[in-house]
C-alpha cells in the first residue's frame, strides 16, 4: 500500500508523473494518461489548441500526462479518435470506472480500441474526475496483458485505480493554486472524525459500531464535510481533507 499523500509534496507535474509508475506497475499497468477534458454540446478533445498534433513531448504544458507509448498518442490525435472513442464517450456521459473490455464487449469491434492493441494497450481502466466547478478530467490506466475476469479483481482493481486517479488530480491543482491557498474550510470534530475512518475504507456502518452512533448520523457528517470541501463525492472529500491537512490516513 503506497501513501499518496506524498503527491502533495511535489514541486512539479514531472514529480507527480513519475511517482505513479510503481504502484500503478504493482497493479499490473504499465501505462497512463491523464487529461483534463474540454466538453460542449459538439465536441469533446484534450485541450485548445491550434495545432493539429501536439508532440508528445509538449504535452505537460497542456496538464496532461502522458505515460502512453508516443506512437499511440500521435496516432489518436493524427486521427482525431477523441471524437469516436467509446471510451470518451463513456466517461463524458458518466461517474463510475469504465474497464474497457467490457464497452468492447457492449459497442462491439471499433477500430479505437482494435488500434490501441496494435500499440500494446490491450486492456485498461478509464476513471472519470468531476470537479465541483464542473470541470472534469479523464485518467486511464493501461497494460500490454489480458485482465484478469474475476469479478473481485476487477473491483479491487477499479478501487485503486480511482483512488490514484483522485490522488493525482488533486496533486495537480494543488500545483496550479495560487500561494495563498483558499481558506481552510472549517471541519467539526465529527465531521473530521467520520471522514478519517472512510478515509480508511469503513463503510457507513461500520463507522456508526465504532463511534456508537446513528447511520444516518454518519452519513449526515461525511455529506457535510463532502459539501464544505466543495468535492463531488466522499473520495473526494477525504483527498481534499488530507491535502489540507485536516485528516491523515
Amino acid at each position: 500500500m503506497y501513501s499518496f499523500e506524498v503527491l502533495f509534496a511535489a514541486n512539479s507535474q514531472e514529480e507527480v508523473g513519475a511517482f505513479l509508475h510503481r504502484p500503478l506497475g504493482n497493479l499490473g499497468f504499465g501505462y497512463f494518461f491523464y487529461l483534463p477534458l474540454i466538453v460542449s454540446a459538439d465536441t469533446s478533445q484534450f485541450f485548445e489548441s491550434d495545432e493539429i498534433v501536439v508532440p508528445p513531448e509538449h504535452l505537460g504544458a497542456k496538464r496532461i500526462v502522458n505515460a502512453y507509448p508516443d506512437s499511440w498518442v500521435l496516432r489518436y490525435q493524427e486521427a482525431g479518435h477523441v471524437a469516436v472513442d467509446p471510451i470518451v464517450k463513456s466517461a463524458t456521459s458518466g461517474n463510475l470506472p469504465i474497464h474497457w473490455d467490457v464497452v468492447e464487449r457492449q459497442t462491439g469491434a471499433h477500430r479505437v480500441p482494435d488500434e490501441a492493441r496494435e500499440h500494446g494497450l490491450l486492456s485498461g481502466i478509464t476513471i472519470p474526475i468531476s470537479s465541483f466547478d464542473g470541470n472534469r478530467a479523464l485518467f486511464s490506466a493501461a497494460s500490454d496483458t489480458v485482465p484478469d475476469k474475476s469479478r473481485r479483481h476487477a473491483e479491487m482493481l477499479s478501487n485503486q485505480v480511482l483512488l490514484t486517479a483522485i490522488y493525482l488530480h488533486e496533486a495537480l491543482l494543488k500545483l496550479d493554486a495560487p500561494p495563498a491557498d483558499a481558506a481552510t474550510p472549517k471541519l467539526t470534530p465529527r465531521e473530521k472524525v467520520c471522514l478519517q475512518w472512510a478515509g480508511l475504507g469503513k463503510t457507513s456502518w461500520e463507522i456508526l459500531q465504532i463511534l456508537s452512533i446513528a447511520e444516518r448520523t454518519v452519513v449526515f457528517h461525511i455529506g457535510n464535510a463532502t459539501r464544505k470541501l466543495r468535492a463531488t463525492n466522499h473520495r473526494q472529500a477525504v483527498v481534499r481533507a488530507v491535502r489540507r491537512r485536516i485528516i491523515s490516513i
